[in-house]
């Protein structure tokens, strides 16, 4: 007997060390400093978050320098990027990072289920102030079957069509972290409560650059 699985697309998770976090991190303290004078970014995203803003040219440059690498293990592992590619176009066209934007999440603030335009999109956790464990030892999540407060969620549909969910318990474990992941697969965050500081992380998509 021979059992064959159904291939489905996953992410790519990796870490970026203090190094190659300094710029992001630098503009992110920078923004901090004073809000009004950042570009705000909300209208163009799905989360329900009062603060969210574009990230400079230089930023995204950097984090495009640190990423873009991966997008070839993501390649390498599901296929997605040459099988989209020949569909649309002969030759073979180069990914880079368009603008990439910083959430501050607040305590009760979330992200619904969205997908992002582009081929590949990440997202990367600078600060996570709060811990999993005890989010789901809050009295609304202690005695559910689903306890996601905090958690980062994939939703995608199973071989026979059924909805599927893949959850990761995004606390302060994750901080550097990122994942890297097909730009229109489902995906939502789920609130905290447990801190009064900023849940911060920062994401992007990659595009097919025009020849």
């Amino acid at each position: 007997m021979t059992a064959i699985t159904f291939p489905n697309c996953g992410f790519i998770k990796f870490k970026l060390n203090e190094s190659q976090l300094y710029q992001v991190k630098q503009e992110i303290a920078e923004i901090q400093t004073d809000f009004s004078k950042a570009t705000p970014w909300n209208d163009k995203l799905a989360g329900n978050l009062q603060r969210e803003f574009k990230l400079s040219d230089i930023t995204t440059n950097d984090l495009e320098k640190h990423i873009l690498p991966k997008t070839q293990e993501f390649e390498e592992n599901f296929g997605m990027i040459p099988q989209e590619v020949n569909s649309i176009f002969k030759n073979r066209h180069k990914l880079s990072l368009g603008v990439s934007w910083v959430n501050f999440q607040k305590k009760g603030e979330f992200n619904p289920l969205h997908n992002h335009d582009g081929v590949l999109s990440f997202a990367l956790w600078i600060r996570m102030p709060y811990n999993i464990k005890a989010e789901q030892e809050l009295i609304g999540s202690k005695y559910s079957n689903t306890p996601v407060p905090g958690h980062f969620q994939f939703v995608y549909s199973s071989a026979v069509g059924q909805s599927q969910c893949y959850d990761i318990p995004c606390d302060e474990m994750m901080e550097g972290y990122g994942i890297l992941f097909s730009s229109k697969q489902l995906h939502c965050v789920y609130p905290f409560y447990t801190s009064d500081e900023y849940r911060i992380s920062v994401s992007g998509n990659f595009y097919f650059e025009e020849e």
